[in-house]
């Protein structure tokens, strides 16, 4: 992995749509779905909503605030069966959903205290289920394999995010970005530049969905700046 030295140009704005009522303690997380948004309040309410009718579809209740959500690649592009949805809290559950029904799959207690960051991996070609959480009070990240089986590393992380086709996993550890190889979690790079905590990791998305990824991560920290890292070649 190299640090890019090029910006992002051509950034537009985009109109908003209110969407509001639904949260009484207050909204602390929202996603975008190919069916509409999906919210998360301190009062534990998940929230589907339909945009065009600016109302929720369904509502569903977990204990404790809603700090984390994330849904797999599939349901963040199409509306099939399959996907999954992934809610994470401040008492350390995480609750994992299936997208197009809004059934619960299971809930797990990884953590003692609060999950900040999920990402979930469900890719239909590699058939595979996997659920990434950290939880930077206890310097941990779990990672849950689709048979239930936890890996547990230590890293003070307050972010995780898998990259499109499953093969890496990100994870934040203080001021580095810890780049994890998909088969194993064995860490491949550990990715330094960052003088503050890292806060947020994003992967480029694929172009096709069965092509393997070999974009950019962006990554951003508590020191004000946002890096971007390329595959090598």
């Amino acid at each position: 992995w190299t640090l890019s030295p090029d910006f992002l140009e051509n950034s537009h704005a985009f109109k908003s749509v209110p969407l509001s009522g639904a949260h009484p303690s207050g909204v602390t997380r929202v996603i975008a779905t190919a069916r509409g948004p999906i919210s998360g309040g301190a009062e534990g309410n998940v929230v589907f909503w339909e945009e065009a009718r600016r109302k929720p579809s369904a509502v569903g209740h977990v204990e404790g605030a809603i700090l984390a959500i994330a849904c797999s690649p599939t349901a963040a592009y199409e509306a099939e069966s399959g996907a999954r949805l992934a809610v994470g809290t401040s008492l350390g559950t995480v609750t994992v959903l299936e997208a197009d029904d809004r059934t619960i799959v299971y809930t797990a207690q990884l953590h003692a205290s609060e999950v900040r960051s999920l990402s979930i991996q469900n890719h239909r070609f590699q058939h595979r289920h996997i659920l990434a959480s950290a939880c930077p009070s206890e310097h941990s990240v779990c990672i849950w394999d689709k048979n239930l089986k936890l890996t547990q590393v230590t890293a003070r992380a307050h972010v995780v995010a898998f990259s499109p086709d499953g093969r890496f996993l990100a994870h934040g550890d203080h001021n580095d970005i810890v780049i994890r190889d998909g088969r194993n979690w064995t860490e491949r790079e550990r990715l330094r530049g960052h003088r503050g905590t890292v806060s947020t990791l994003a992967f480029s998305p694929m172009q096709y969905p069965d092509d393997l990824w070999d974009g950019w991560l962006a990554s951003g920290a508590n020191d004000g700046t946002v890096r971007v890292w390329k595959v090598a070649d």
